[in-house]
C-alpha cells in the first residue's frame, strides 16, 4: 500500500510491501494528515506509524492492524488529553490493553502482539512513543540518526557490555523482542519529543528495512531519489532485493516539500 498527503509546506508518503520470502504482510502503516475539528482534540497536523505484528498465522496481521486502529481511536476521543507526549502515551497503552483483552488473544496459543513505533506531529512538535524494534530516525543536514533503541535482548545486552555489536549481529537470539505492544500490562513504552527545523526528514521504519540496508545505505538512497514516494520505493526495493527476508515497511515525512534537486525544503 502507497499514500502520499501533502498539505501546504509539508510533505509525507508511506510504502509497505510484503517482501520475497513471507507469504502476507504483517506491517501495518499510518500516514495521515489530520484537520481541525472535534475529532482531533489536540490539535495534530500529522499522525504517522509502523507496526509489526507477531503471533502465527493471521495474529500478527490482526495485531498490527489492531494496535493502529487503537491508537487513532484513543488520539481522536477522550484518552486524548493533557500534553502531546502523554497524550500518545496513553494511546499506545490503550493499545496495549486493547490487544492483551482482546478475543483474539485468548484463543490464541502464541499470544498476538505487535511493535509500534509512533509520530504525532503538530506545527514543529514532534512526540514518537516507541515499543519494539521498529524505529524511528531523523536525518537533518544530511546526518541520519537513529532515534529509538530496539526493544531486544541482544541491544540490551549490548548496553550492558555483555554483548559487542558484532558478537550479537551473529546471535541467535539477536532479535528476540523483550518489550511488544499486547505482551505485558505493565508495559512501559520509550518518549522522545523533537522540536523539528525546516527540512527535517523522519523515517519511521520496520525491521524488515533496517535488517537488510545499513543505516548508510538508507542515508544515500533518501537523498539520491527525486521525490518522496522515489524514496520509500527505493528503500523498500533496496531491501526487497537484498534478500527480502520480512515484510518492509516505510514511512517518510518531511517538515517541508520535497525539490527533486536541491532536497526537502520549506517554502
Amino acid at each position: 500500500m502507497s499514500d502520499t498527503c501533502p498539505s501546504g509546506s509539508l510533505e509525507f508518503h508511506s510504502l509497505s510491501v510484503v517482501g520475497s520470502v513471507r507469504s502476507h504482510n504483517e506491517d501495518a502503516v499510518l500516514a495521515e494528515w489530520w484537520t481541525e475539528g472535534e475529532s482531533n482534540p489536540l490539535g495534530l497536523d500529522v499522525l504517522a506509524a509502523v507496526a509489526d505484528g507477531m503471533g502465527g498465522h493471521d495474529r500478527g496481521e490482526w495485531a498490527s492492524a489492531a494496535a493502529i486502529d487503537a491508537l487513532k481511536r484513543s488520539l481522536q476521543g477522550v484518552h486524548a488529553v493533557g500534553g502531546l507526549q502523554e497524550a500518545v502515551t496513553n494511546a499506545v497503552l490503550f493499545a496495549n490493553l486493547e490487544i492483551l483483552n482482546s478475543r483474539e488473544a485468548r484463543r490464541s496459543f502464541r499470544h498476538p502482539g505487535t511493535t509500534l513505533t509512533v509520530a504525532a506531529i503538530r506545527g514543529a512538535e514532534c512526540a514518537i512513543v516507541h515499543v519494539g524494534d521498529s524505529r524511528a530516525y531523523m536525518m537533518r543536514d544530511g546526518i541520519l540518526e537513529q532515534l529509538t533503541r530496539d526493544d531486544t535482548i541482544a541491544e540490551e545486552m549490548i548496553r550492558s557490555g555483555r554483548l559487542s555489536p558484532e558478537e550479537a549481529a551473529n546471535w541467535t537470539l539477536s532479535s528476540q523482542l523483550v518489550k511488544a505492544v499486547g505482551s505485558s500490562e505493565n508495559l512501559v513504552p520509550s518518549v522522545l519529543r523533537l522540536s523539528l527545523r525546516p527540512a527535517d526528514i523522519l523515517i519511521l521504519c520496520t525491521d524488515g528495512l533496517t535488517g537488510m540496508l545499513s543505516d548508510e545505505l538508507i542515508r544515500a538512497l533518501i537523498i539520491d531519489s527525486p521525490s518522496a514516494s522515489a524514496a520509500c520505493e527505493a528503500l523498500c526495493d533496496a531491501a526487497d532485493r537484498a534478500g527480502g527476508d520480512d515484510n518492509i515497511s516505510v514511512v517518510l515525512y518531511f517538515h517541508g516539500t520535497w525539490r527533486p534537486t536541491g532536497g526537502p525544503s520549506l517554502d
